[in-house]
């Protein structure tokens, strides 16, 4: 079989030799490419440049054809070579568990690449050896011999294997790892090598390094802040607790008090007033049912979200001093941080923007949350934010509005369950062509469109921050910062 014996034969000729006939149909099977299996996925190729869907009997695939034809075989290239790289990371990481615990995982290699060991837990010097091996098998640079499905490696043992294996254990590059998880069946580990591993670093670096920039520390530092932020100082798991269960009761009163404003009658024009500037100075909260329905569009929280603990009263001297010399070198963007919604409106306006001070149109709702996010790099204001309160028409209504600005570049997403809408923008003043950098995002993205000034786009939730923080990087990138 030559994807067996020529893994990196990607064009070649073939000759059907037996044929026979299924459902009146002659047919014959094409043993020099790898038509898939139980457990591994199949080659992409095209027979005389179609693609030809298979007919499958008695395990086997077959292929419409007449006897004693020849064809020409060409394989998607960067498919083959991903999938020669999964099989040969799966076979060596299975070599490893078979030394190292005596066990024989199953394995499945289609959109992921997973084994699973038969086996309750697993410790983390445990896992973290396992990686450990498999990258020194790697390094090593060792042969790997291959008779009919047995794959070994000289001094290490033999295993079974499915489809194209590569011909040396470096080929693979690098071999990593994903969190162990536990499955009705044992330990499911999933592996990433070659590319894969290689664009999952990258995007992590890329996280990493927008991180470091955003809350102004090293990588040193950088796990103490992300734990300062997430649990906040003097913050409690119980009396946030108590705090929502008593916020969601103060909502339901306040529901029903707003019922009574359609009743003049029953309330004067000042009380009416109060509590409207009462509820501007609760924070809005969400049902039980609404909470439920967040968790499962989330699979992890985001530091990012609404919902999250709320900054911690103290703050460093150095953070004070970095607020007031910024509200001096940037006067406009010292908004009010009065808890009182109709008084920030009042009072947020930009001198040097006459239609801020139009009262005649409103700003967008949800403005000012928003803004709350503003990050200034020299004299650019980046907003960089993923969001599922607003809508995304008001999403679009606040990018406007912002980017009539000069030297704005806002960058916001909409999570929703199946794909997250990303909304990216930037002033007209700023020299950054948005659509050439969505030409080049690498994630599957939905329905985009958009020119040089704005683009909108779809994808799904699990990759909406990667491909944020691609615009992010890009834009300053481009712009010089």
């Amino acid at each position: 079989m030559k994807y067996i014996i020529d893994p990196y034969n990607m064009e070649f000729e073939y000759s059907f030799k037996n044929t026979t006939f299924l459902n009146g149909i002659e047919v014959g099977t094409i043993d020099d490419v790898f038509c898939g299996s139980d457990n591994v996925r199949s080659d992409k190729f095209t027979v005389d440049g179609k693609y030809s869907k298979p007919l499958w009997y008695d395990s086997k695939a077959y292929f419409e054809t007449k006897s004693n034809r020849s064809v020409e075989i060409s394989l998607d290239t960067e498919a083959r070579m991903d999938l020669a790289e999964e099989v040969t990371a799966n076979a060596i990481l299975r070599l490893v568990i078979k030394n190292t615990f005596s066990l024989d995982p199953e394995y499945e290699i289609f959109e992921n690449n997973l084994i699973v060991m038969d086996k309750k837990d697993i410790t983390y010097q445990d896992f973290d050896q396992l990686e450990i091996l498999c990258n020194q098998l790697v390094r090593s640079n060792l042969p790997i011999e291959v008779k009919g499905n047995v794959a070994t490696i000289p001094g290490l043992g033999s295993i079974d294997f499915d489809g194209p294996i590569l011909k040396r254990t470096s080929e693979v590059s690098i071999i990593k790892l994903k969190m162990p998880s536990k499955t009705l069946s044992g330990i499911q580990i999933e592996i990433l090598c070659g590319r894969k591993a290689y664009l999952d670093y990258k995007r992590k670096s890329k996280l990493i390094d927008n991180m470091m920039m955003t809350f102004r520390v090293d990588e040193e530092n950088l796990f103490a802040k992300m734990k300062s932020i997430a649990i906040g100082k003097g913050y409690d798991f119980e009396r946030r607790a108590e705090e929502r269960a008593k916020k969601l009761e103060e909502m339901k009163q306040l529901e029903e008090s707003k019922n009574l404003e359609d009743k003049p009658s029953e309330s004067s024009d000042e009380e009416i007033s109060n509590k409207d500037s009462k509820s501007s100075r609760k924070p809005k909260e969400k049902s039980k049912n609404e909470e439920k329905d967040k968790k499962s569009k989330l699979e992890t929280a985001n530091f990012l979200d609404d919902d999250f603990p709320e900054k911690p009263e103290e703050q460093s001297e150095e953070i004070e001093e970095n607020s007031y010399e910024n509200s001096k070198v940037h006067p406009e963007e010292n908004l009010s941080d009065s808890t009182n919604k109709d008084e920030d409106e009042d009072k947020f306006s930009l001198p040097t923007e006459d239609h801020l001070e139009d009262k005649a149109s409103p700003l967008p709702k949800g403005l000012n949350d928003i803004l709350n996010f503003v990050t200034p790099i020299g004299d650019i204001r980046y907003v960089y934010k993923i969001q599922n309160k607003y809508s995304h028409d008001e999403i679009k209504e606040i990018t406007k509005f912002l980017t009539d600005l000069p030297s704005y570049v806002v960058i916001l997403g909409t999570l929703e369950r199946d794909y997250s809408d990303l909304i990216v923008s930037r002033s007209k003043n700023l020299n950054v062509d948005l659509k050439e950098i969505l030409d080049h995002i690498e994630a599957d993205l939905k329905q985009s469109k958009g020119n040089m000034f704005q683009v909108e786009t779809m994808c799904k939730p699990a990759e909406l921050s990667n491909v944020m923080e691609e615009f992010l990087m890009e834009i300053k990138s481009k712009l010089g910062v």
